[in-house]
């Protein structure tokens, strides 16, 4: 499989080349492409430091970091006083590791990058310890728009173009894009949809292949909850991926796991969420002191959906996978945009005069907080702009005097001054 070039790596590049130790750690799902991306990144970089490579599958390496906190910078500086870049994966076999990488860095003024198969590790016990040190990246699955721009199909933007929209850098009448073979896009669109863009998935040959990858990002990535019955475990996941991209409920995950309260399966949730293979988004009440306790969870990849749901062929009655592609595209704006980013979804309400929240029908997909900024955003699956009802988003934007919408669909760019709508097609992400 030819290497695809992913947005993150411009932002990583940029963070290490500036004239001081940094450390970086990258978290993302088993099989995202994390280890290859960072050697890639280390080739750019060979010019500029010295590389040195450990893992953690290394007992003997976990020994020696074991017994001495200076053992890498001992190691680094025996071959080099130059400016050295220290990559470690499966960093997390051993803590003692991560002091090495500390001394390495406050003593010997090494950078580092960090990586391993245990996201929720990664962003908690290895950031709390290496304290402060190191600064942290997630990796997401392919997006469309690195598979698309790849294959000359489509302009290259991605994320980085969209951050400089939503910082308020370019106009949305200013924001350009073009499509250079959109029908072979549509075309191939489908299969994205239906087997993801995990790339160790898109390693198989086949579609039985795929389903089998799919399986092992799964097994090997989540290993057992303690205190969770497997069958309960196995239950939950399912009954999340049949609820992927709409509001979640309880009712039934309790029925068929025949538990009497809510513990077992919120614990199931979050760990979901830490292992960076589920993502929450919850419903906004623009009303102060209330808080709406709603939500609406989306798995990392639309391929896992379909490996837990069975849905052996491909399906397109639903934009649910497409919704699946863009929330993920939003999740990865965090990466480059350096202010908080808030992501929710909005029902249209009322407060009665007794003080109780009443809602409507309709949905607005997602809302985009970045400071005082708000971004409304709908997914529609269609390709011409006609048949796109737009009449909640457009209200929303009048009513609260926003300064632009965006709607994500399968046509072309269009800024429509009227309405105040910025139409992308869903592969800009």
């Amino acid at each position: 499989m030819t290497y695809i070039p992913r947005q993150l790596e411009t932002v990583i590049l940029d963070y290490l080349n500036e004239d001081v130790p940094r450390g970086l750690v990258l978290t993302g799902l088993v099989g995202a492409g994390k280890t290859t991306m960072i050697r890639q990144i280390c080739n750019r970089l060979s010019g500029r430091y010295r590389i040195f490579n450990f893992t953690g599958d290394d007992i003997q390496f976990r020994l020696s970091a074991s017994m001495d906190s200076r053992f890498v910078l001992n190691e680094v500086r025996s071959q080099t006083t130059e400016r050295a870049l220290i990559f470690v994966d499966e960093i997390q076999k051993s803590a003692d590791i991560l002091d090495n990488l500390k001394v390495a860095l406050d003593e010997g003024g090494c950078s580092f990058i960090v990586t391993g198969s245990n996201p929720a590790y990664l962003r908690n016990q290895a950031v709390k310890r290496l304290q402060r040190r190191a600064i942290v990246f997630d990796l997401f699955p392919f997006s469309l728009n690195e598979i698309f721009s790849a294959r000359g199909w489509v302009e290259l933007a991605g994320a980085c173009k969209l951050k400089d929209l939503i910082l308020g850098d370019i106009l949305p009448e200013e924001f350009l894009y073009r499509s250079y073979e959109r029908e072979l896009v549509l075309e191939a669109l489908g299969e994205y949809r239906h087997i993801g863009t995990i790339p160790f998935v898109l390693t198989g040959n086949t579609l039985e292949d795929k389903f089998r990858l799919i399986g092992q990002v799964i097994n090997r990535g989540l290993p057992p909850i303690e205190g969770i019955d497997q069958n309960i475990y196995d239950i939950v996941l399912t009954e999340l991926a049949k609820l992927n991209e709409k509001e979640f409920t309880y009712q039934t995950i309790l029925q068929k796991t025949r538990l009497k309260r809510r513990e077992k399966i919120d614990r199931i949730l979050r760990y979901l969420c830490e292992n960076g293979v589920l993502f929450r988004r919850s419903r906004i009440i623009f009303e102060p002191s209330r808080i709406s306790y709603h939500f609406i969870s989306t798995f990392v990849d639309p391929g896992i959906v379909s490996y837990l749901t069975g849905r052996w062929n491909r399906s397109m009655d639903n934009g649910f996978d497409i919704q699946s592609f863009v929330r993920i595209g939003l999740e990865n704006l965090k990466n480059f945009v350096p202010l908080k980013i808030e992501v929710g979804y909005y029902k249209p309400y009322y407060v009665t005069p007794s003080g109780q929240v009443k809602y409507k029908d309709g949905e607005i997909d997602f809302i985009v907080s970045v400071g005082d900024r708000i971004i409304p955003i709908e997914v529609k699956s269609a390709v011409s702009i006609n048949k796109i009802d737009t009449s909640l988003i457009a209200s929303f934007i009048r009513e609260r005097s926003l300064r632009f919408g965006i709607v994500f669909y399968f046509g072309e760019t269009f800024w429509d001054s009227v309405k105040r709508i910025l139409y992308l097609p869903v592969w800009v992400l």
